[in-house]
C-alpha cells in the first residue's frame, strides 16, 4: 500500500509525494487502513479515514507553505528593486526572467556571485558571448560590406563621447568608443577617429558607406574619408532628415502647426494634474495619450493620433460632472482645453493632419528599422508624395505645400546610390516601380566611379553588359524561380541565392553590397541609453579595460537582442503598405513615444551597475 506518511507522525515537516496529491484529488479515503475494511468509497473503518484527513491536511499545508515561500521571494525581489533604485520595468525584461528561472532550476542553496566575480570572470564570459555575435556579423561583410556609423553624444555627467558602429543587413555591431573631453571635435579629428576604427576593427575593403550626423564638422569629415577611401561614399542619416522634414511641415503649414499645438495643450494639461489624469483614465478605460520625445519631432504626430483615437471618451469626459467639479478645469488653461476638446474643427483638422502625415511616418519607421533599407528609400519617398496628392484628390493647391517641403529635404538626403539601389531592387524594377531615367543614370555612373578601379576597363565593361541583361529582364536573370522569389526574399538575399555568381559576378557583387546597407544611423541613437548606463562609472573606480569590456558587452548584447526581435528584416522584403504608422505598443526604436519607462529602466541599470565596482 502507498502511504503519504508514516504512522508515527503527521509528516507536516516533509513534502508530500506526487502520489499523495493524486490520491487525495481522486477522493481516495477508501481502500481501508490499519486493519479497516474500507470499500474504496471513503467509508472504511479503522484508521483509513484518519489517513485521508492527514493527506488532505498535509497537501493543504504544503500548498500554503509554497504560497508563503513565493510571497517571501516576491517581497525580497521587490525590496531589491526599490532599495537599489532599479526601474520596475526591468522585471519585464527577458534577461531578468531568464535569471529568475535559472535560480529556480538550481534549487535551494544557490549562492549568488560576488561583485568581484561578476566584474571579472563572468564579465569575461559575457564578453566572449558578445564577441561570438560580433564575429558572426563580421564574417558576412566580405560579401555584403557594411556601413560605418558614428555619432557624438553627452552622458548624464555632461561628458562627451564618440561611438563607432558597423551595420549591414545581417545586423549592427558596436566597434569602439572614445571620450572627446578637452578635444576639438573638428572634421579632421572625426575623420581620424573613424579611419582608426575602420583600420582596427573592420578593414577598408569591407566598408561601402559612411553615415554620420548632418552637422558641418561631420560633412568635412565625410569629404576627408572619401579622399582616404575612394571606394566609400558618405550619405546623410535618413531618419534625421525625415524628422527635420516633420519639423519643417509643422513650422510652415499653419493648420498643422495649430493642430499639433492644441493636441500638445490637451496632453500637457491632463498629465500635469493627478486628479485630471484620473478623470481621463476613468473615461478612456485606462487608455493613454502618447507622450512625445524631445529628440524626435515626429512623435508629436503620434501623440496627436492617440488623441484623435480617444475623441469620444474625451468629449464625454469634458461633459461630465466629474470634470466640471475639478478645480483645475476652472482655470484659464482648463477652460481652453475644454474648448479645444468641444471644438469640431479641431477633430476635423486632426484627422486630416494624421491622414497626410501617415505615409511619411511609414517611411520614417522603415528607415528606422534594422536591416538593409537602402534599396527602398528612393521609391518610398515617391510613394509618400503620391499618397498625399491622392488624399487631396490631386488638388495642387492643397498638396503642393507638402511636396515643396519634402523636395527641399530630399535634396539634402538623396544620394545617386539611392537611385541605383532602387534600380537593383528586383521587386521594384520587375513591377516597373522604378524607371531608367536621369536619376538612375547618375547612380550607374556613381557605381562605376566608386566600386570599380579606374584602370579596370574589363571589369567595368563586364558589369555594364550584365546590367544591360538585368534591365532587359533577360531570362537568365529573371527565371521562373527568380520571379517566384523576388517578392518573398529580401533583395540582397535574392541576389545571393538566385543569381549565379559565375555568370553575373560583378553585377551580383554590386547589388548585394548596395542592398545590404541601411540608410539611417538609428542604431547609434537607439543605444545612447546603453552607452550612458555603462559610462556612469567613475573612471577611478574601474580599470579602463573593465570599463571598455562593460561597454562592449552591454551595447553588443543590446544590439543582438534588437536584431533577434526584428529578425524578419534580414530575410524578408519590405512592403511600405504593411508598415503600421501608429502602433498600439511601441517598439524599442526611435519613434517610441512612451519612452519615460525605458529611460527610467536605463537610469536604474546605471545605478545598479555601480554596485559592480
Amino acid at each position: 500500500m502507498l502511504r503519504a506518511a508514516s504512522s508515527t507522525g503527521s509528516g507536516v515537516g516533509n513534502q508530500p509525494s506526487s502520489v499523495d496529491s493524486t490520491f487525495v484529488e481522486q477522493g481516495g479515503g477508501g481502500g481501508g487502513g490499519g486493519g479497516g475494511g474500507g470499500s474504496g468509497s471513503g467509508s472504511g473503518s479503522g484508521s483509513g479515514g484518519t489517513d485521508g484527513e492527514r493527506r488532505v491536511h498535509q497537501t493543504t499545508l504544503y500548498s500554503q507553505l509554497r504560497k508563503t515561500e513565493k510571497a517571501n521571494a516576491d517581497l525580497a525581489i521587490a525590496k531589491h528593486f526599490v532599495t537599489n533604485n532599479i526601474a520596475f520595468n526591468v522585471a519585464r525584461t527577458p534577461e531578468f526572467i531568464e535569471a529568475m528561472k535559472a535560480v529556480a532550476e538550481h534549487g535551494p542553496g544557490y549562492v549568488p556571485p560576488s561583485s568581484e566575480t561578476i566584474r571579472t570572470s563572468l564579465l569575461c564570459t559575457l564578453k566572449e558571448k558578445a564577441a561570438d555575435y560580433v564575429k558572426e556579423i563580421k564574417e558576412s561583410w566580405a560579401e555584403t560590406g557594411c556601413t560605418i556609423m558614428s555619432d557624438g553624444w553627452r552622458d548624464m555627467r555632461s561628458r562627451n563621447h564618440l561611438n563607432l558602429l558597423a551595420s549591414s543587413s545581417r545586423g549592427t555591431v558596436f566597434l569602439c568608443s572614445e571620450s572627446t573631453e578637452g578635444k576639438v571635435k573638428d572634421g579632421r579629428f572625426l575623420a581620424d577617429f573613424i579611419t582608426r576604427g575602420i583600420d582596427e576593427h573592420v578593414g577598408r575593403e569591407n566598408v561601402v558607406q559612411i553615415i554620420t550626423d548632418n552637422a558641418s564638422n561631420y560633412n568635412v569629415a565625410g569629404a576627408l574619408l572619401e579622399d582616404r577611401m575612394p571606394h566609400v561614399f558618405k550619405s546623410n542619416c535618413a531618419a534625421h532628415c525625415i524628422d527635420l522634414l516633420f519639423e519643417d511641415i509643422d513650422k510652415e503649414i499653419e493648420k498643422v502647426k495649430e493642430t499639433v499645438r492644441k493636441g500638445g495643450e490637451i496632453k500637457k494639461f491632463i498629465y500635469r494634474f493627478t486628479h485630471v489624469l484620473d478623470c481621463m483614465r476613468s473615461h478612456t478605460m485606462g487608455r493613454e495619450i502618447k507622450r512625445p520625445v524631445a529628440t524626435r519631432f515626429a512623435t508629436n504626430f503620434i501623440m496627436l493620433e492617440s488623441i484623435i483615437k480617444l475623441e469620444q471618451p474625451l468629449r464625454f469626459m469634458v461633459a461630465s460632472n466629474e470634470w466640471r467639479s475639478l478645480s483645475q478645469t476652472k482655470t484659464t488653461e482648463g477652460r481652453e482645453v475644454t474648448q479645444i476638446i468641444q471644438d469640431n474643427l479641431f477633430w476635423e483638422d486632426g484627422r486630416e493632419v494624421i491622414e497626410v502625415m501617415e505615409p511619411l511616418i511609414k517611411v520614417l519607421r522603415m528607415v528606422d528599422s534594422e536591416g538593409g533599407t537602402f534599396g527602398y528609400i528612393f521609391e518610398a519617398m515617391d510613394r509618400a508624395k503620391e499618397a498625399i496628392s491622392k488624399y487631396y484628390n490631386g488638388e495642387k493647391a492643397k498638396y503642393e505645400p507638402y511636396w515643396t517641403i519634402i523636395d527641399k529635404r530630399w535634396i539634402l538626403l538623396h544620394h545617386p546610390m539611392h537611385a541605383m539601389a532602387a534600380l537593383l531592387n528586383p521587386h521594384l524594377y520587375y513591377d516597373k516601380l522604378v524607371k531608367h531615367d536621369e536619376e538612375t543614370e547618375k547612380g550607374i555612373a556613381e557605381v562605376l566611379r566608386k566600386m570599380f578601379a579606374p584602370d579596370d576597363i574589363c571589369e567595368r565593361e563586364t558589369f555594364s553588359s550584365q546590367l544591360v541583361d538585368y534591365m532587359g529582364m533577360d531570362s537568365n536573370i529573371f527565371s521562373s524561380f527568380a520571379k517566384m522569389t523576388l517578392r518573398v526574399k529580401h533583395p540582397s538575399l535574392w541576389w545571393k541565392v538566385v543569381i549565379p555568381s559565375d555568370k553575373y559576378g560583378e553585377l551580383r557583387r554590386v547589388a548585394m553590397r548596395l542592398l545590404s546597407q541601411p540608410c539611417s544611423a538609428s542604431a547609434c541613437e537607439r543605444n545612447w541609453s546603453a552607452f550612458d548606463a555603462a559610462h556612469t562609472k567613475k573612471r577611478n573606480r574601474l580599470k579602463p579595460q573593465t570599463l571598455n569590456d562593460l561597454v562592449y558587452v552591454r551595447v553588443n548584447l543590446h544590439l543582438q537582442k534588437f536584431l533577434l526581435k526584428n529578425s524578419d528584416s534580414v530575410v524578408k522584403p519590405i512592403y511600405l503598405d504593411h508598415i503600421t504608422a501608429f502602433k498600439e505598443v511601441e517598439e524599442d526604436a526611435l519613434l517610441d513615444v512612451d519612452g519615460e519607462d525605458e529611460r527610467e529602466e536605463e537610469r536604474g541599470l546605471g545605478v545598479e551597475l555601480e554596485s559592480l565596482v
